[in-house]
């Protein structure tokens, strides 16, 4: 003898092709114990806080629909908005010191960063400047000048 198992109405609807539940309303049922909490999950740039599905903070990313809490940006990253789905490599010119960064920072006058998701800036060398805020190398002193210190933003005529 077969014997059928009588789905609950939000399971149905659930799995019924033709109508689709919002997540959001799914969640609200799962939190009632009206659906499986297989149901429930967020969507990446979410995560679940308890039995909502939150927006991971500017600086925190999440990149899955099971997320339980946002994952901070690492050094030599950034999240610029809440939602993100993943983080950004700083760019060449630019450094990220610090975790959960919300932007890069300018290499600065005298320094350069020649790599992408860098977590720190280089000063130019002695006989080198950079006079620009976001350089990528450094440049030579050239003949008739000179530059006799480090984080250099000019040259000097000799």
């Amino acid at each position: 003898m077969t014997r059928s198992l009588k789905q609950s109405p939000a399971r149905a609807l659930a799995n019924s092709p033709p109508v689709r539940l919002s997540r959001l309303l799914l969640s609200l049922l799962a939190a009632w114990g009206a659906v499986p909490a297989a149901y429930a999950a967020c969507t990446p740039g979410t995560y679940v806080d308890g039995t909502a599905c939150v927006l991971a903070p500017a600086g925190t990313y999440t990149n899955s629909d099971t997320a339980t809490a946002p994952t901070a940006a690492s050094l030599g990253y950034f999240v610029p908005s809440a939602g993100a789905t993943r983080p950004f490599d700083a760019q060449l010119g630019y450094y990220v010191p610090l975790a959960a960064a919300v932007s890069q920072t300018p290499a600065g006058l005298g320094y350069f960063v020649d790599t992408t998701a860098a977590s720190s800036r280089t000063a130019a060398s002695v006989g080198y400047y950079v006079d620009t805020s976001t350089a990528s190398t450094q440049t030579a002193a050239g003949l008739g000048y000179f530059v006799d210190t480090t984080a250099a933003a000019s040259r000097t005529a000799a």
